[in-house]
């Protein structure tokens, strides 16, 4: 660690400041476009979840095949999104220097609305993964 770095730390204990977290920018992994993060989620559920349905199948294990892999697809989606957004440091926390220097050079508005938008996605994945799985048909009751 650099002399600037370790004054920088001693400064920042003398001054007890209790909101300020002290973040490694460096742990932020590559968040992929939006081609990629598909094909990641889908090659996932593609895996991971059976891929046959055969004749002889009855509605209700046909729905629950389906049902399976909308639940699996949705999960990944807010685990791939929840890892993003808990990545990225909340602007109110990190010190108001690194604050400063993300203003500069990101426009700190732009940045919290994006975090907003990815939240939002999320949240809107879930609600369309709820609302599939009321859709698929249901078995017929005889």
């Amino acid at each position: 660690m650099s002399l600037l770095a370790i004054s920088f730390l001693k400064a920042l204990k003398k001054n007890n400041l209790p909101n300020m977290v002290l973040y490694n920018f460096k742990s932020i992994r590559a968040v992929p476009d939006h081609k990629q993060f598909t094909d990641i989620i889908l090659s996932k559920t593609q895996r991971q979840t059976p891929t046959v349905v055969h004749n002889g199948w009855s509605i209700q294990r046909i729905r629950q095949f389906y049902m399976r892999k909308v639940k699996f697809t949705a999960e990944n989606w807010n685990e791939k999104l929840t890892a993003i957004l808990e990545d990225f440091p909340k602007v109110d926390d990190i010190h108001p220097f690194y604050s400063d220097l993300l203003n500069v050079l990101y426009d700190k508005d732009h940045y919290k609305l994006a975090l907003g938008q990815l939240n939002t996605a999320r949240n809107l994945i879930d609600k369309l993964a709820q609302g599939e799985q009321l859709s698929l048909p249901m078995p017929c009751r005889r």
